[in-house]
């Protein structure tokens, strides 16, 4: 049938399921950002099509939900400068906002705390190895 358009597949993320909480929320948040094509959570809210998209497990949901404090202080880059992400220390359970580098090799967020933090990614966790044809990911560069 001509004029019949095919409906679009939904997409997943994958993320880093092992980092703590905030650091999950941060990296689903800056993929958001990156496959909306936006700089801020609030382009992320504000974006009518990103559903029709992007499929968001109940997990996911659960975690941003959990981590919404964070959202709105993270930033990709863009007109509003730096990729600002978060560092967590799984250890201690602290937080901080960052613009630069990689996550310290041992955490500096709290005296005497022997946990190394993590940092949140602002791409997505590789493909597993023959991953399965029908589940349909978004690329890195989406």
């Amino acid at each position: 049938m001509a004029g019949k358009k095919a409906p679009q597949v939904r997409k997943t993320i994958r993320h880093n399921e092992q980092a703590p909480g905030p650091v999950q929320a941060a990296q689903i948040a800056l993929v958001l950002m990156q496959v909306a094509k936006v700089d801020t959570w609030g382009g992320v809210v504000k974006n009518t099509t990103l559903h029709e998209r992007v499929q968001l497990t109940d997990q996911q949901q659960a975690i941003l939900e959990e981590h919404r404090g964070i959202l709105p202080y993270l930033t990709r880059g863009g007109h509003l400068g730096t990729l600002r992400s978060i560092i967590a220390c799984p250890e201690c359970g602290r937080v901080m906002f960052t613009s630069t580098g990689t996550a310290p090799s041992k955490c500096l967020m709290k005296l005497g705390c022997a946990g190394v933090p993590v940092k949140a990614r602002s791409t997505q966790e590789p493909a597993p190895k023959g991953q399965d044809a029908e589940h349909e990911e978004l690329s890195a560069a989406a």
